[in-house]
């Protein structure tokens, strides 16, 4: 028979108190996964040029809202624009993000179900310092997986060498706006190899299983 556990009572005047409770922020209830969202126009010459954009299409905008709901990075979390009424948890995945500073942005992107959070690190909604985007890379950099979005204005194709962000980097969603207003999907496979991490190796093409409804060309 379960019997209910006896209450630990907490002193609020401990002074360790505050930190604890704040650490109950910290502990997720869904499973996390985070992808990186670009924005590429022009004729860039290396990934910083891409990452200091702060701004888009209005189609990569488009994308961008069909992906999930936009929340405010604030310390108390609001509900998704738009939405009024009803009840919307809070998502833990955002103690990636700074909502104290708002050194990531004032607005965060999510699609989250009962257990699972897709998070995405939309580049153009992280402001630009001093440090030359790193803070964007940072977290990108990080993503095992990123979606690349070319604008029609963009004189080039598929570049791993150009996108590529950091060690972390596995599958890469290559998105090319076209004239026609179609968009032309491509899915590549990191093969980057050098100043890998210990155990972190980048997958082959084809040993990767096929996922979709996505397929490489």
């Amino acid at each position: 028979t379960l019997r209910a556990a006896t209450p630990i009572p907490l002193e609020a005047s401990d002074s360790r108190f505050p930190k604890s409770l704040e650490m109950l922020d910290h502990i997720s209830y869904t499973e996390t996964s985070k992808v990186g969202v670009m924005y590429v126009s022009g004729a860039p010459t290396s990934v910083t040029e891409i990452l200091m954009h702060n701004s888009g299409s209005t189609r990569f905008w488009t994308l961008v809202k069909g992906l999930g709901a936009f929340r405010r990075l604030t310390p108390d979390p609001d509900p998704p624009l738009g939405v009024k009424d009803g009840w919307w948890p809070s998502a833990p995945a955002w103690t990636s993000l700074d909502r104290k500073t708002q050194k990531d942005g004032e607005y965060a992107l999510d699609h989250t179900w009962i257990t699972q959070t897709l998070l995405f690190h939309v580049c153009p909604l992280m402001p630009l310092s001093m440090d030359q985007a790193n803070n964007k890379r940072r977290h990108v950099g990080n993503d095992y997986v990123n979606i690349i979005y070319a604008d029609t204005s963009y004189q080039g194709g598929w570049d791993e060498d150009l996108f590529y962000t950091g060690q972390l980097n596995q599958v890469y969603i290559f998105i090319q706006a076209l004239s026609t207003g179609y968009n032309r999907v491509s899915v590549h496979f990191r093969t980057k190899s050098n100043a890998e991490p210990s155990g972190q190796a980048p997958q082959s093409e084809s040993a990767l299983p096929d996922f979709g409804p996505l397929r490489p060309g």
